[in-house]
């Protein structure tokens, strides 16, 4: 996620859930995106106003 940040490739990102995976590998897959999208809040923010715009 952050290589393709700094590349400004656009992207969208998530977690499966009930797949077989523990409830602390949730925990750490939520916090690893929290942690990339700290550096990305401008985008996710101008994002949002195009496509409220449509």
């Amino acid at each position: 996620m952050d290589s393709g940040g700094r590349a400004k490739v656009p992207f969208t990102t998530g977690i499966l859930i009930g797949i077989g995976e523990t409830r602390q590998e949730r925990v750490d897959s939520l916090i690893d995106i929290k942690k990339s999208h700290e550096n990305m809040v401008i985008f996710k923010k101008l994002l949002f106003r195009i496509l409220n715009l449509r």
